[in-house]
């Protein structure tokens, strides 16, 4: 089978995709990726034939560059999609099912989050920023698309954003690399077209040596995104600097460590994202509010802790504690008496460590990658 992978260039997104890509060309598809060309060594890596956006404008204004993305994403799509025999798109490239609608084709929406339907946008929309907010309620989310979609959206017949994300009905196959216990709203997602594979969690590289041995008993892993404070990592640096435990922290966009004074004995820093096996010799995980983090760790038994650095974050960290799987810590809470504090809960939690063990074993059971790619090939046999 020939199938397209479209859709917007969203780092772990991307990342996960990969791993679907490659467990696909095992079985003998063809598989070719719209995408924008930083990631091209990294889609023919995978096997994948590689294909940039047509016409994409070299230098593009930074303002308009996820519209552009957006809209020459569409582009491209419509332009190859007719020679392949499935569409895979992610969720939030939300045009991928009209377009493989127009083109005849069958079509696959991938949540690399946590799937959404019109009772979760509700809740999340929420805590987005103002304009994020405006552009998930109707009216205002059909001039949102307008924009985005341009002179696509009357060719694609794209109502507004909310009706193209939440609609349950608009792919006959959806797959979400969450665990279906950790999705919000479970319930309300139907068996015979949603699919919840659990995380991606095939074997990385690892580019580094991590000294486990020379580390102490109780490990700390702190996962570093861009939009993560040097005020919360001065405050990890004092709450643990003289304790018996060791801290790795990975800054993942290459940020750098030394911004937020001497490394402390017991820290060990990476100016990278570390492969996920880390997470197998860890015994707490502290992360922003990504979902696929979360479910990392929820993968190998780690509790973990969710850093509220903006509002989007709170959504999954309240759905973190109400599974009882770990503690969230807003900016206002922070201080070093709380860090210590939620810590030492953490690691002797024995609630939060027993649901810890049943939830690693429900993620594990769940099929990850094999799963999505299975029906896939299911869906396309039909």
């Amino acid at each position: 089978m020939k199938i397209l992978f479209t859709g917007l260039p969203i780092k772990e997104h991307i990342l996960t995709s990969f791993n679907l890509v490659k467990e696909l060309k095992k079985r003998g598809h063809n598989v070719a990726y719209i995408i924008s060309e930083e990631w091209e060594n990294k889609v023919t890596e995978a096997g994948a034939l590689y294909i940039p956006y047509d016409n994409y404008p070299i230098e593009p204004k930074k303002h308009h560059i996820n519209r552009l993305q957006f809209r020459h994403c569409v582009e491209t799509t419509l332009r190859v999609g007719y020679e392949y025999d499935c569409i895979v798109f992610d969720a939030d490239f939300y045009a991928g099912a009209k377009i493989a609608h127009k083109l005849g084709k069958k079509y696959i929406r991938i949540y690399y989050d946590i799937a959404y339907n019109t009772t979760t946008i509700k809740k999340f929309r929420r805590y987005l920023p103002f304009f994020k907010r405006l552009s998930l309620t109707k009216p205002f989310s059909y001039f949102f698309a307008l924009g985005e979609a341009g002179r696509y959206k009357k060719e694609l017949n794209i109502s507004d954003i909310v009706n193209e994300l939440t609609l349950s009905t608009i792919s006959d196959l959806n797959i979400s690399f969450v665990s279906k216990t950790f999705q919000p709203e479970n319930t309300s997602f139907p068996e015979k077209n949603y699919v919840f594979t659990g995380p991606s969690m095939e074997n990385s590289k690892v580019s580094c040596i991590i000294p486990f041995s020379a580390m102490n008993d109780a490990i700390i892993f702190i996962s570093v995104g861009c939009k993560t404070d040097s005020k919360f990592l001065n405050y990890c640096y004092e709450a643990f600097k003289n304790a018996r435990i060791s801290v790795i922290i990975a800054f993942e966009n290459g940020a750098n460590a030394n911004i937020i004074g001497p490394i402390p004995d017991n820290f060990y820093v990476y100016p990278a994202m570390l492969p996920k096996e880390v997470l197998k010799r860890t015994d707490l995980f502290i992360t922003d509010g990504s979902s696929a983090k979360i479910n990392q760790a929820l993968f190998y038994g780690i509790p973990v802790i969710v850093y509220c650095n903006s509002r989007t974050d709170y959504y999954l960290a309240k759905r973190v504690e109400q599974l009882n799987l770990g503690k969230k810590l807003t900016k206002k809470e922070l201080s070093l008496g709380r860090l210590r504090q939620i810590v030492i809960d953490l690691l002797k939690n024995d609630t939060i460590l027993d649901n810890i063990i049943i939830t690693e074993a429900e993620t594990k059971l769940m099929g990850g990658t094999l799963k999505a790619a299975d029906a896939i090939e299911s869906y396309i046999a039909k």
